[in-house]
């Protein structure tokens, strides 16, 4: 569907956002090389999809069990080691988008 709408007080439509999550995912790939990167459209809880969940779309309450806080008691562990190195890698390519700050 290239439309997805929304019906509250009234009834609107908009792009439907999965394809630009499928590049935004790939854009992250292609910084981190191979570690696994996924990504998610998240709605709150009021959210419903009559015609079934979308790939890649979540609910709030759901995150934690899709993505489970990170044991921070695990420090010095290799995997946690090189999620650091992986995420001060993406970081470091990260720039502010210009548009956002022309009315400071």
């Amino acid at each position: 569907m290239s439309d997805w709408t929304v019906i509250g007080r009234r009834r609107f439509t908009f792009d439907n956002p999965q394809p630009a999550l499928y590049d935004r995912i790939a854009a992250v790939k292609a910084l981190v090389g191979e570690f696994p990167v996924e990504g998610r459209l998240l709605f709150s809880n009021l959210g419903k999809f009559t015609k079934g969940m979308p790939k890649y779309v979540m609910m709030l309450d759901g995150i934690e069990v899709e993505f489970p806080p990170v044991d921070r008691s695990l420090k010095g562990s290799a995997a946690l080691a090189q999620s650091e190195e992986v995420w001060s890698r993406l970081v470091a390519q990260l720039k502010p988008s210009p548009h956002l700050f022309t009315n400071l």
